[in-house]
Parts: structure tokens; sequence; C-alpha cells
């Protein structure tokens, strides 16, 4: 069955109250089920359960004691302990983790196990089997297995068997990147949106010398991203890899590229990249990359282009809800896909909304027929979307509080993010959540989102910015959910590690200093004794097991 597509074209409306008719149908449909219907409590007793995942915020606290985990511990009786891990340590914590044998009941949390690491652990009994646990206590997972073929197959390991579920939110979303240029810097220089690779070059350029931001000093910094910072499975949001696509290579971080034809090629040893190295040395050399972006996180390039205000061109998951307050968000443009200078234009597919391995269960869990139950529990579709979006609000005096799930001026019935009431004192990363958000595991499918939310303004936002690049998409995501052999596993953890950090090494060497026509020789020989062609192959074996998934799209 085909990726189900959602294409939002309904413009955000100013909020405005509703009526009390209104806010009481909504606090109705939110409580229309009774206790005996879901057999509420789950349990008598207070039972406990540890769970253990990812936290890709940590800058807003608490999220394990929001009001919506309140209010679940309330209905179900079940309490939950959890282990948060900042994303920048998960890995290595994971690890220590599982060596120590101090498991947790369950790993928790959106991609907080590769699918690599999911077939390694069932082999060796770290997780459990979920089949049966899901067929008896899991109907709202069982319903989207049967009724989403991209899901079901994902979701099961290479022998057929569920192993850890993945989250699922069914969006219409085709990537996860967006360069951002600064609009008002163009017009007040009288530039025109650059559309080649040496158009770019002209616009950063002038935006270094000419002095865009008007305080007489040359502080502009013309071009920012980071540099493939964090683990290699994540999503790719905010790092230059959409530069290669001009070149006619699609990069990523595992410089493995699916072209539209089917061909799994290896990048990082093809001339198109070199050539786009070189042009980002060439950027490099002249002042026109921020010499930080090899170090920088999130936050401190957040801080540049939001406070300092110095920014030319970024790379982002969107534009609006993110970096740029609100009244600055005309000042900035979605920068369309460059031409190279061989007349290639492309921009990476992502896979958008599905992340395997979001939760498992470990042998240590004394009660896994529980834990199912109340898995299932927060998958009841008024769970899920407060889970993923917000805990419904009806009060009005608390709509400033934290991110809420509000009744919707625009749609009886349903409900939007109060994105608006965000206190003007408040930075948009220390406004607190009421529900777990960036913590937790969920599937939203198009009939539950429809159900209850009406255009939340990010998902708005987002589809606007992927209409700019949609027809330019490769065919294949960048990011495709490889399923490998036990067998491969062992020989891609032997690989790809140190084949990876070389590339990397000599990439960011080749960007700052130059000279990678006279080290490409040596360099591609090193990659043969690193075994790239093995890694080549391998991934293309996983890919031929999953192809038809996308070929029917």
């Amino acid at each position: 069955m085909p990726i189900l597509k959602r294409y939002i074209l309904i413009p955000i409306l100013a909020f405005f109250l509703v009526g009390c008719s209104s806010i009481s149908q909504l606090k109705e449909n939110a409580h229309n089920k009774s206790k005996d219907q879901k057999a509420l409590p789950l349990s008598e007793e207070r039972v406990t359960f540890y769970l253990m995942g990812m936290d890709m915020n940590p800058n807003i606290t608490e999220k394990d004691k929001t009001d919506f985990m309140k209010k679940l511990e309330e209905e179900t009786n079940i309490h939950i302990e959890w282990k948060l891990i900042p994303e920048p340590s998960w890995t290595e914590q994971k690890n220590i983790t599982i060596m120590s044998g101090n498991l947790p009941d369950a790993f928790f949390g959106i991609g907080c196990l590769t699918s690599e690491e999911i077939e390694r652990y069932a082999a060796d009994g770290t997780i459990i089997e979920l089949d049966d646990l899901i067929a008896k206590h899991a109907p709202n997972i069982q319903k989207v297995l049967k009724t989403n073929e991209l899901y079901n197959e994902i979701t099961r390991s290479i022998d057929g068997h569920i192993y850890a579920l993945a989250q699922f939110e069914d969006l219409g979303f085709d990537s996860h990147s967006v360069a951002i240029i600064k609009k008002k810097w163009l017009d007040k220089l009288g530039l025109k949106m650059p559309t080649t690779t040496e158009e770019f070059y002209y616009v950063l350029k002038a935006f270094k010398e000419q002095d865009p931001n008007g305080n007489g000093i040359q502080d502009e910094i013309p071009f920012s991203f980071l540099y493939m910072d964090g683990p290699i499975n994540r999503e790719v949001k905010r790092e230059h890899f959409w530069i290669f696509g001009a070149f006619g290579v699609n990069d990523n971080p595992i410089h493995i590229y699916v072209r539209d034809d089917g061909e799994v090629m290896f990048t990082a040893d093809k001339e198109q990249w070199k050539e786009a190295v070189k042009y980002l040395h060439t950027l490099y050399a002249e002042g026109l990359i921020d010499p930080e972006v090899f170090t920088q996180d999130r936050r401190l390039l957040t801080h540049k282009v939001r406070y300092n205000k110095n920014i030319g061109v970024y790379t982002d998951y969107r534009k609006k809800f993110s970096f740029i307050p609100a009244e600055e968000w005309n000042d900035y443009e979605v920068l369309p896909p460059l031409i190279g200078p061989y007349g290639d234009q492309s921009w990476d597919r992502a896979l958008v909304g599905i992340n395997v391995g979001s939760f498992a269960i470990t042998k240590k869990c004394e009660n896994p027929e529980l834990l199912m139950k109340w898995i299932n529990y927060t998958l009841e579709p008024e769970n899920a979307v407060q889970m993923n979006y917000g805990m419904f609000q009806t009060d009005e005096s608390k709509f400033s509080e934290k991110r809420y799930l509000i009744p919707s001026p625009e749609a009886e019935g349903k409900w939007t993010s109060n994105d608006d009431y965000k206190p003007a004192d408040v930075d948009a990363n220390d406004w607190l959540f009421s529900s777990p958000i960036t913590t937790a595991f969920t599937i939203i499918t198009q009939e539950t989102y429809d159900q209850f939310i009406y255009n939340k303004p990010s998902h708005v936002t987002k589809e606007e910015d992927c209409r700019v690049y949609r027809p330019y998409l490769t065919k294949y995501p960048y990011n495709l959910p490889y399923k490998f052999t036990l067998q491969e596993i062992e020989e891609l953890n032997k690989i790809q590690p140190k084949l990876l950090d070389y590339i990397s090494t000599m990439q960011a060497k080749w960007i700052v200093y130059g000279n990678i026509e006279e080290e490409w020789d040596e360099y591609v020989a090193q990659l043969k004794k690193l075994e790239v062609d093995k890694y080549t192959a391998i991934y293309k074996n996983a890919f031929n097991r999953i192809k038809h998934l996308f070929d029917s799209q």
C-alpha cells in the first residue's frame, strides 16, 4: 500500500476564543469512553515500570513529570520511572547499560534502538519478541500493522517477527532539511535569489563584504550549518549535505546513495563528491562559511540566528516555529535547490514520520503483558495525540502556561497548538511541555490526526517548505530502513566506524585547507583498504530486501 500523504494547504489563521458549547463538546469528546470500556485502571495495585529513553531536547526539563503523564498514572495506576539520556550521550549510555546487565523494563522513545541493534539484541535475548503480546493486548497496534504495509514491514525484523515498535506519524512531508536565506539582506543589497552554485557564491560574498546588517562592522556570517553532528542514524536536519545535490551526488551520513534507477552507490569516492568538497573549500577559504561549523551544536547555531542575527544562510528542519521569532519570519525565505556547474539540481527525499526502534521490552521486565496494555492505552487516539502534541486544555486562563492543545477556533470539536499564547518573554526552547512529546513513542495515523487536530501550525509551515523541494526530490529516501542479517551487522560494526571517521576527518580537512586534488588518489586507496567495496555490497543486499516498498510509490 502506498505511503499515505497529507498535504495541508489551508493557511494558519489567528486564534480566537470559542463558545462555551464548543468547549463543553470537546470536554465530552475527550472523556467519552467509560472506565468499563477501557477496563481502567489497568492494575488494581500501583505498578512501577522503568523506562529508558533518549531525550531529544534536554533544554526543556521534567518531561517525565508532565501533566499528561500524571493523568495517565491516575487513570491506569501505572507509574513510570524514567531514565532520560540527552541525545549526544545516548549511544554511549545505552551501550553501558546493556553491557552492565542493569536493564530497564523497556527502551522507550523515538529511534532509541537502531535496526542493527534490534537484530543483535533480539538474537541475544536482550529484548523480547512482541508478536503475541501485541495480538493479545494491543489492538491499537494491531490495527496499524494490518492497514499500513510500510509500517508493518519496517517494524518486522529480518526473521519476520516484531521485537521493537516503530514510532509513526502519518505526515505528508518529503524532506528533513530546508535551506533558509535571509531575504532581508538580499533586498537591502539589491540581489536576487541565487539559483546556481555560482550565484550562491556571489551572494555569500556580498553578505560578507557589503554590510547588509548595517552596523558598519564586518561581523556577518554568510553560511552556517552543523557538520555531521551526532549518530549516523539520526534525522539529517541542519547539515550541509544539500550542497552535494547540485554536483550530481546526493550525500548523507552513511555515504550510501540509491539513484533513481535503483543503483546503490557509495558517494565519497566519486568525482562529483570531490567537486562538491572543492566548492565548499572555496567558500571556507574566502570566509563565507562559519569557522565554527565543525564544533558548534544546535543551541549555538540557534543563538547566532535568533539573537546575534548575523547568519545569512543556514540549514534547519523548517523556517517557521524554529530558530527565528515570528516577527522575523518574513525576513527569511526558503532557498530552492541550486543548479550545479554541470546542470544538476536535486534534493534528498526523506522518510518522514517513521522511526524504527522506538519501543522494545527487555528480558528484565517481569510483567510484559501489563506494560503492553499500558502502551496500548497510550495509543488510544485521544491519548496518542496528547502524547505527541500536548495535553488537551480548555481552561483559557492556562493557555499561556505551557505547550497545550487548545480548542480550535476554526473547526468545532478539534484541537490546535497554543503557539500564539506563548509569553513574549519566554524563549520557545524554554517553554514547558504539558506532554512528553520529544521523549514519547506514539503512533498517529491520518485518521487519528484528522479526528482531533486542526492544522497544527508547525505542520502547515513544514508542508509549505516542502513544496519548494518536491519537484527536485530523489526517488528513494536517504534514510531508508535497511534490514541486515546478523552476519552483515558484524561486518558493518568492523568496517563502518573506521570508514566513516576517516571520511569525516578528510572532508573537514579539505574544506578548511584544500589539497583534495593532490591527496585524492591516496584517499581512494585508503578507502579500499578500509573495505569500502564490502561496505557498499552489504548496503546493496540490505536495500534489495526493502526495495519493493518504495518501487510501488
